[in-house]
């Protein structure tokens, strides 16, 4: 039996299967009640998905967030400023153009080709993120191995690895294909932008305790320890 620790909560993996508590899955709120039929898997509701969504906008919020991005004082005051003019310049009182805002059709031009700009870049995010998310991996869940898409990976799943291949998720070393096992080396230019390979060694413990889960993936079943890890903290 082997428990995983994060956060306050504890799931209970056997053989590759996930085991929760009925006090460790948060109660459902009113705005899930409404599709009652797609509840999702227990460990999702716990955890979340490993779903990377890297996008500020979708189809329905696009234009609306954007515009009020461009406009707000907080966001562009060059925007804000020249808006407050033409809105000035519509009034006749005061105005010097007759009553017509002349200065609204530059401000027009620049937001809508920023607007053009966000969206390009937004779409350039969203193809990130899809071929990120839809990425193959062998994934050992219930007693066997499956083919299933990053997106899919849930906690507490074994997950293969190939060589020079990305990884997916935060993962706990059990062994690896050297000719040692007890060895990989990854590089972490996603992160900090370095390339040069760093050591990552299988603990030492889980080799004196399952020396057979070194370079054999079929042994899984046979793990059975704590193991306990930090929550993650808030962005």
């Amino acid at each position: 039996e082997e428990k995983i620790m994060a956060s306050h909560r504890e799931i209970q993996l056997r053989s590759g299967e996930v085991h929760l508590d009925e006090k460790d899955i948060p109660k459902r709120k009113w705005s899930s009640c409404w599709c009652p039929w797609v509840p999702g898997p227990d460990r999702t509701r716990v955890y979340g998905t490993n779903r990377i969504v890297s996008t500020r906008y979708n189809w329905l919020t696009f234009f609306p967030v954007n515009l009020y991005e461009q406009i707000m004082p907080w966001y562009k005051p060059a925007n804000f400023y020249f808006l407050c003019i033409a809105v000035m310049q519509s009034i006749d009182r005061i105005s010097t153009t007759q009553g017509k805002p002349t200065i609204l059709m530059p401000l027009l031009f620049v937001i809508g080709v920023t607007m053009i700009k966000d969206w390009v870049e937004d779409n350039k995010r969203r193809e990130q993120d899809r071929e990120a998310n839809e990425a193959k991996y062998k994934v050992y869940r219930n007693g066997k191995w499956k083919s299933l898409q990053s997106q899919q990976i849930w906690a507490g799943d074994f997950v293969l690895i190939p060589e020079d291949g990305r990884v997916p998720c935060d993962i706990f070393v059990m062994g690896s294909g050297a000719e040692a096992g007890d060895i990989v080396f990854v590089d972490t230019k996603d992160l900090d932008g370095e390339t040069n390979l760093k050591p990552k060694t299988v603990p030492a413990f889980v080799i004196n305790e399952f020396p057979e889960t070194k370079s054999r993936q079929e042994k899984l079943e046979v793990v059975n320890m704590p193991l306990q890890c930090d929550c993650p903290e808030d962005p």
